[in-house]
């Protein structure tokens, strides 16, 4: 599950609750087993990014693409759960899709923290370490 942060038609507390009642539960043992919950900010509802010149966005845009099929496919087909940590790219739109930014997605209860020295660092996921909230 993926709640985005800055998601104004729906409050991404509402998937956060719904994580956080699953575990109390079932416990987090048995829920780590089927369901991870990830935690975006700066993305609205539904997006998948926002490019590069938006409105209440970096000059490089927000990063959000990724592709959560094939990670689904990944754990089922061959039992390899998605990492902690995830990449979101944001891509120019024609090919070659060169990469304009990219940061991490951090499993719920982490957030990505900017460790860069510039301002236009934050294009680049290197830039970026999972830490608690």
């Amino acid at each position: 599950m993926r709640e985005n942060l800055s998601d104004k038609g729906n409050s991404p507390q509402t998937g956060i609750d719904y994580y956080d009642a699953v575990v109390a539960k079932m416990g987090q043992e048995k829920v780590d087993r089927f369901f991870m919950a990830y935690a975006v900010p700066g993305l609205p509802h539904t997006s998948t990014g926002l490019p590069a010149g938006s409105a209440n966005a970096p000059a490089y845009g927000t990063p959000g693409a990724i592709d959560f099929i094939g990670l689904i496919d990944d754990w089922v087909s061959n039992d390899k759960r998605p990492a902690n940590e995830l990449l979101l790219t944001n891509r120019k739109p024609l090919p070659p899709f060169d990469l304009v930014s990219s940061k991490p997605m951090c499993r719920f209860g982490w957030y990505p923290h900017y460790i860069g020295g510039t301002p236009q660092g934050g294009a680049l996921a290197t830039n970026y370490a999972c830490r608690p909230m």
